[in-house]
């Protein structure tokens, strides 16, 4: 059965229109989509963003606005390799935490790419910060230099 064009309408229509803030990452970690939701949540534009990288740094202080919130949105090495996983992490700026979901999209022979989704966190009993996240952040700060 082939996809008509109307299909892939909804199917865009579907991420666009979702309450959940969604990104579409390559496996170059460069982001290829983001949704309305993602947009409001984060405060930046797919024009903006579009081709950026989403690399993990260890010094958020020291970075721009937009470089600082693409490293909170940066995968973990686990979803690099292939696997499912979630994390929790601050906003910079924000007393907010995210909790991502990062799911590979693995093609024939490679990954082709991680969709993330986004839960915001408001309530401190819902973000704690554990040594663990802390050590798997600088773990992904130095794999990804």
């Amino acid at each position: 059965m082939s996809e008509t064009n109307s299909d892939a309408f909804r199917w865009q229509a579907f991420f666009q229109n979702a309450s959940q803030p969604m990104f579409l990452l390559n496996r170059r970690r460069r982001i290829l989509f983001v949704n309305r939701a993602w947009e409001t949540s984060v405060g930046l534009t797919l024009a903006e963003v579009r081709g950026r990288a989403c690399r993990r740094r260890s010094r958020l202080a020291a970075l721009e606005k937009e470089d600082a919130l693409l490293s909170v949105c940066a995968p973990p090495v686990d979803a690099i390799e292939g696997r499912t996983c979630q994390v929790r992490r601050r906003v910079p700026g924000s007393a907010n935490w995210w909790e991502i979901q990062f799911l590979p999209l693995a093609g024939a022979d490679d990954l082709l790419g991680i969709l993330g989704t986004i839960r915001v966190l408001t309530a401190p009993t819902e973000a704690p910060f554990t040594l663990p996240e802390k050590l798997m952040a600088l773990r992904d700060d130095q794999t990804t230099r």
